[in-house]
């Protein structure tokens, strides 16, 4: 009888640590899903923040007539990342952190890339 006992308390206690970490990884899968959305949404802020104000951002002019547009966009950690953008005549390369807080993005540092 005390084996059929310590075989159940054994059975149990695995199965509620089991039950526990499925509890916990089930929080943590909806939490990182929940994180990775608001990143896809702020990044989604971002770069059209970007695509309508590179040409203010830019610390050099357009040249001949022309009005810059980004190429191509990168996030990286931290809220920084990477754009590249040209007005049809010569092509740049900047990287850039940003804030961003109920909906509003602000560029807080954009520096030239060579």
């Amino acid at each position: 009888m005390k084996q059929i006992v310590l075989i159940g308390s054994i059975f149990v206690a695995v199965f509620l640590s089991v039950a526990t970490y499925t509890c916990d990884a089930d929080w943590c899968l909806v939490f990182a899903w929940q994180k990775q959305e608001k990143m896809v949404r702020d990044n989604m802020l971002v770069g059209d923040y970007l695509r309508v104000h590179i040409s203010e951002l830019a610390p050099e002019k357009e040249v001949l007539g022309g009005t810059y547009y980004v190429t191509q966009l990168t996030f990286t950690e931290n809220n920084s990342g990477e754009v590249s953008y040209e007005d049809g005549h010569v092509a740049h390369r900047a990287s850039f952190t940003y804030a961003g807080k109920n909906g509003q993005v602000r560029i807080v540092r954009f520096e030239q890339m060579e």
